[in-house]
C-alpha cells in the first residue's frame, strides 16, 4: 500500500519533522531504516510517495501515532490504468 497526504508539501513536513526529531540527516536515516537514500530523497522531492511499511517505521522512530496524521492508503497499483481498452 502507498501513503497519500492529503495537502500537497505534508510529505515533505513529515520527512522534515522526522529528520528534526531523530536529529540525524536523511542519510544516518536511510540506513538506520534499511532504506535507499535516493529512495528517501525522492519522498522527500515528493516525486513518489511513501510505502505504508516506511511511514509506519518513520513515525515510530520519531514517537508519532500514524493514526493522528490525516493521509489516505492507496493500493500498491492505484496509478496503472487498464490496458487494451480504446
Amino acid at each position: 500500500m502507498r501513503v497519500k497526504f492529503n495537502e500537497l508539501g505534508q510529505q515533505k513536513l513529515f520527512l522534515n519533522y522526522v529528520k528534526q526529531k531523530n536529529k540525524m540527516s536523511f542519510r544516518k536515516i536511510s540506513k538506520i531504516q534499511n532504506l535507499s537514500y535516493e529512495l528517501l530523497k525522492k519522498h522527500h522531492q515528493e516525486k513518489c510517495l511513501i510505502s505504508k511499511e516506511v511511514f509506519i517505521k518513520l513515525c515510530k522512530i520519531s514517537g508519532i501515532n500514524p493514526r493522528k496524521i490525516d493521509v489516505v492508503y492507496l493500493d500498491e497499483y492505484w496509478g496503472q490504468s487498464k490496458g487494451g481498452k480504446s
